[in-house]
């Protein structure tokens, strides 16, 4: 059986997100016997791509003939039984595919996102840059009922067409996540049959238990929106005093990286390391805790990657999965969104029982073992021989 998998940026598996995601999950398909073939729009320089790695002839018109006539050929050359389209929120993507119907070609649309999340959660997303602009007075008006029920509707009407144009076009429609699909049948306004729920993987080395030291990770790519670094930055100002023999590292790197060392200056924040874009695997072995202060995330996969080395993971409720991936009190910590003293307090709590934590440590490696591709891999190969 011959797979393609379609996405705006090339596939690395040095890079992360879908990208990685990706890989792990195409590796382990070729090792069941499945020919795998990647096709972008992106092609980004300095980037070594893999062997079976193919680009489109134009990334600045996606709809051009051109990359039709290519795709079509492509198409046709390669065999391609199977089309996973990993980029199902590009409307231009989703319109280029819909495309080509006169084929035995099977379509899959993978969903990473959680549809209206960033709606649901908009006030966080923009809470730095209103407090910023002294305009936190707005910040009430954003969390009301009544204007999320607006934009989620602004929403609906925005992306209708859209998502029916998807799930018209796709024999099965993939979200990363249980209750994601919920999003999907509120825009539509009715639920549909021809969807399935299959997270996503790791695939890391074995690991046991190790000595951990007194260290708190906070792993991604710095920001004041999504990431929200700033609420690991606060909540560090408030801990550190407390437990001097504790060290915050923050792992990932971007253009708000300049802010974030201002702040935690202006903080006079110390034992805080900004490590920049590093591999965290040897961080992850002898960490503690890592500190997710996202205001949504398609999935958390940094999550699971902790948590397979030990680290218990502390977590928003700010999106579906991380009741997937954290059984809260048992492996790891799971705090109302966005409630920043709550969240101190659970972190201050664990700090103080840092001589009591293996157990939990031995549970998270546990959970994280759910979500190794050898077992969700099985769960696309059985919808890959049942489509």
């Amino acid at each position: 059986m011959n797979i393609l998998f379609l996405h705006k940026m090339g596939i690395s598996p040095l890079r992360g997100g879908i990208s990685r995601m990706t890989f792990v999950l195409g590796e382990f398909l070729k090792r069941e016997g499945y020919n795998v073939y990647y096709l972008s729009f992106e092609n980004q320089k300095g980037v070594k791509y893999l062997d079976n790695q193919f680009f489109f002839p134009s990334a600045r018109s996606i709809l051009s003939k051109e990359n039709e006539l290519f795709f079509d050929s492509f198409l046709r050359e390669k065999e391609i039984n199977i089309l996973i389209n990993q980029a199902s929120m590009d409307r231009n993507i989703v319109k280029f595919v819909s495309k080509f119907k006169d084929r035995n070609l099977k379509k899959i649309s993978v969903i990473h996102n959680s549809l209206l999340m960033p709606i649901v959660n908009w006030y966080a997303l923009k809470e730095f840059k209103l407090r910023k602009r002294r305009l936190s007075y707005l910040l009430p008006l954003l969390k009301s009922n009544l204007c999320i029920v607006i934009l989620k509707n602004l929403y609906r009407c925005k992306s209708y067409s859209h998502y029916v144009r998807l799930q018209q076009d796709s024999d099965k429609i993939v979200f990363v996540a249980p209750k994601n699909e919920e999003d999907l049948f509120f825009i539509l306004g009715k639920q549909i049959s021809n969807i399935s729920v299959i997270c996503n993987s790791i695939s890391l080395p074995e690991y046991n238990l190790g000595q951990k030291e007194k260290e708190i990770l906070w792993v991604g790519t710095p920001d004041f929106s999504i990431k929200r670094i700033d609420i690991i930055l606060k909540i560090w100002s408030i801990v550190s005093p407390k437990f001097e023999d504790w060290t915050l590292k923050i792992l990932g790197d971007s253009s708000s990286l300049v802010e974030a060392k201002k702040i935690a200056r202006n903080l006079n924040l110390e034992r805080i390391r900004f490590e920049g874009r590093v591999d965290p695997n040897d961080y992850y072995k002898t960490a503690s805790f890592l500190c997710l202060t996202s205001t949504t995330e398609s999935f958390g996969l940094v999550l699971v990657e902790a948590m397979h080395y030990g680290v218990i993971p502390f977590a928003f409720d700010s999106f579906p999965a991380v009741r997937e991936i954290i059984d809260d009190q048992k492996n790891g910590f799971i705090i109302p969104k966005f409630k920043i003293e709550e969240y101190t307090s659970v972190l201050t709590c664990q700090m103080e029982k840092i001589d009591r934590i293996n157990n939990m440590g031995k549970a998270a490696i546990e959970k994280s073992k759910r979500f190794d591709i050898s077992n969700v891999g099985k769960e696309w190969i059985d919808l890959l021989t049942n489509l």
